[in-house]
């Protein structure tokens, strides 16, 4: 994560694709019996968002993120369910109209650049500017979607 007193330390942002269990007889096949303290019940199989840049937007001080991408597949991971913080509110980044063809259904497919809405509630503008880092990596889930041009 950027070192900047003004990007959230420690977040990142992702959307959930599908949350799931592994049930005990294939834990014991894909894990060793010595961690299995250390296994999640609960997890997570999520695409990914761009780092914070440095610096919000001039305009709006909104930061702007976009679906990360390796190879032309976005890029993915299973992670702990425990690791989710919280939903966050994005905006949709495009000229003057939207295309037809967007819609809540297949926007984050079709959409390629959002603003993170740190002005949704407290918690979200003290997270993004108040700098208050977990005390390990924590992910903000892309749930809820508007408009915006820019």
């Amino acid at each position: 994560m950027i070192n900047s007193p003004f990007v959230a330390t420690g977040y990142h942002i992702a959307q959930i694709r599908v949350v799931f269990s592994l049930p005990d007889c294939v834990q014991s096949h894909l894990f060793p019996p010595d961690i299995d303290h250390q296994i999640p019940k609960h997890l997570a199989y999520v695409e990914w968002f761009s780092p914070f840049l440095a610096m919000p937007d001039a305009n709006h001080g909104m930061y702007k993120v976009s679906c990360s991408v390796r190879d032309g597949e976005r890029v993915v991971s299973i992670i702990p369910v425990s690791l989710i913080h919280s939903s966050i509110h994005l905006f949709l980044r495009f000229g003057s109209v939207a295309p037809h063809e967007w819609m809540s259904s297949n926007i984050l497919e079709l959409c390629k650049t959002f603003f993170v809405n740190n002005w949704t509630d407290r918690h979200a503008y003290r997270i993004v500017f108040c700098v208050y880092p977990p005390s390990y990596p924590r992910v903000w889930i892309s749930t809820l979607f508007s408009t915006m041009n820019n």
